[in-house]
C-alpha cells in the first residue's frame, strides 16, 4: 500500500487495465480495516494458485470498496440470514 501511495507513476496496471494513479491512490486512501480483513479473507479462501501476489493484492485492494458489499451479502444469503 505504501508503494502505491508514494509512487510517482502516472498509471497502475490493474487486472490488465491501466488506471490513473490518482484514482488508485484515492481508493487506497479510503481503505478501512474492514476492507483489509475482507481481502485477506478472500485470499485465504482462494483455491486458485496466485502467481503474482503483488498484482493480486493490488487488484484486490483496489476493488475491495466496490466488491465487499456483494461478497458479504452473498455470504449472509448462503447462511440463510438474507432472503
Amino acid at each position: 500500500m505504501m508503494e502505491v501511495i508514494s509512487s510517482k507513476k502516472r498509471t497502475f496496471r490493474i487486472s490488465g487495465a491501466d488506471i490513473d494513479a490518482n484514482i488508485v491512490k484515492g481508493r487506497f486512501m479510503k481503505l478501512t480495516y474492514t476492507h483489509m480483513q475482507y481481502v485477506f479473507q478472500c485470499l485465504d479462501r482462494n483455491t486458485t494458485k496466485v502467481n503474482n501476489i503483488k498484482q493480486y493484492l493490488l487488484a484486490a485492494l483496489y476493488n475491495a470498496p466496490v466488491t465487499i458489499h456483494h461478497y458479504y451479502k452473498a455470504e449472509w444469503a448462503g447462511h440463510g440470514k438474507i432472503s
